[in-house]
């Protein structure tokens, strides 16, 4: 059985609901502690509700290295408890709802 899976999209959207920070500035190079919190909240919802590899990220978000989403998500594990981090997930899993199945074609 294949898990409901959150399109990239709606992750970068519900992060950006959440924060008050616009789509485009979390995706930029700006380096207000806001911006780049909001940056390294994507980084580590994109892992954990989505099927990207870092590098499919690094194209999703225009980062300029591997190494730098890399250690936006790490830079989370370790600012944030264990508690503080299955809290932020679901806030962000609510604000982005129903997840997109994805459907197995049956041939006759």
């Amino acid at each position: 059985m294949k898990l409901p899976e959150y399109t990239p999209a709606q992750v970068l959207k519900a992060v950006s609901d959440l924060t008050g920070i616009s789509e485009t500035a979390i995706k930029g190079t700006r380096r207000l502690r806001a911006e780049v919190q909001a940056r390294q909240m994507v980084c580590v919802c994109l892992r954990r509700f989505t099927a990207l590899s870092y590098p499919e990220m690094r194209i999703f978000l225009d980062a300029k290295s591997l190494n730098a989403v890399y250690m936006r998500c790490r830079a989370v594990e370790k600012q944030m408890s264990h508690d503080d981090q299955q809290a932020m997930y679901a806030t962000v899993k609510k604000k982005m709802g129903r997840p997109s199945f994805k459907k197995k074609v049956r041939r006759p």
